[in-house]
């Protein structure tokens, strides 16, 4: 009786084994995300789109949230995440040093696949454009943060603003600590985009300049992804927009958000002339 319940066992267990054979679990994805926004507010944020890409392509997709913008670059440009979403000033400079990777879509917020940022003081300076910056204190965002330092910063050069003629200006962590160090003084001047200017513009900030425009943020992936797993991505990151789960999952990453649409590398050719003109590489 023992022999044959230890054959049953065997069978079942070999039954088992040969289900996995054929069906093999799928890896897990990894979509990685820079840190423009403190470390909960990205999970909150991304959390629903996770949910919905692991159900849709039945494989488990996970968030990786890098520590620096440096290290997001170095993440997809190496090919250690498989989705990532950036901003385009890393975008570029990822391109400049890994080459281009597959695009699978870019944001459209208020139906316009492009963004802007501002340049703020609170709303009692007497500061009112930026020719009025001379021996004040600015805060930009990381080096490497498209509409909280490099626009801005390309902004002041080409009005023939010099950052000498500044006091002092540092590079904080994200967009909310540049808007908050103005509104609690320890800055004159700051620079955002313009979703988080309009986040706290109520808290007593105020708008001195707005910035050109800027073609939006955007996921890619790694050199590996197959073709068909992209192209599922594609389709079902498209399809948001049409159905009232997928909107609100948009809404989550941010509320103007109205849909996502195909890019290609050339849509971020504006964003390299500024560079150049810049007459500067960030690294």
């Amino acid at each position: 009786m023992t022999g044959r319940i230890r054959l049953v066992n065997f069978f079942a267990l070999f039954v088992f084994a040969s289900v996995l054979s054929a069906n093999p679990p799928k890896p897990t994805l990894v979509l990685g995300i820079h840190p423009y926004l403190n470390k909960n507010e990205i999970i909150k944020r991304f959390t629903p789109l996770t949910e919905h890409l692991s159900q849709e392509l039945n494989q488990q997709v996970v968030l990786k949230i890098a520590s620096s913008y440096q290290q997001h670059i170095d993440y997809i440009g190496n090919d250690q995440v498989d989705i990532a979403f950036m901003g385009p000033e890393p975008y570029v400079e990822m391109v400049r040093h890994h080459g281009v990777k597959p695009i699978l879509a870019r944001l459209e917020v208020n139906g316009k696949p492009y963004f802007r940022g501002k340049i703020f003081t609170h709303k009692n300076s007497a500061i009112n454009t930026i020719y009025d910056l001379s021996g004040k204190d600015v805060a930009f965002g990381q080096p490497t943060s498209t509409m909280s330092s490099v626009v801005p910063i390309w902004t002041l050069k080409t009005n023939e603003i010099d950052l000498s003629i500044l006091n002092s200006y540092q590079h904080l962590n994200n967009h909310e600590n540049v808007a908050l160090s103005v509104l609690m003084g320890d800055f004159d001047v700051g620079a955002a985009k313009e979703e988080v200017f309009q986040a706290y513009k109520g808290k007593g900030l105020k708008e001195i300049h707005t910035t050109i425009a800027i073609s939006e943020h955007l996921f890619i992936t790694n050199n590996y992804l197959p073709k068909k797993t992209i192209k599922n991505i594609q389709n079902i990151l498209f399809k948001l927009k049409d159905t009232q789960n997928g909107k609100k999952i948009l809404q989550a990453i941010k509320p103007a958000i109205t849909g996502m649409v195909p890019a290609t590398d050339a849509d971020y050719d504006s964003l390299r002339k500024l560079r150049v003109d810049n007459n500067r590489h960030l690294f």
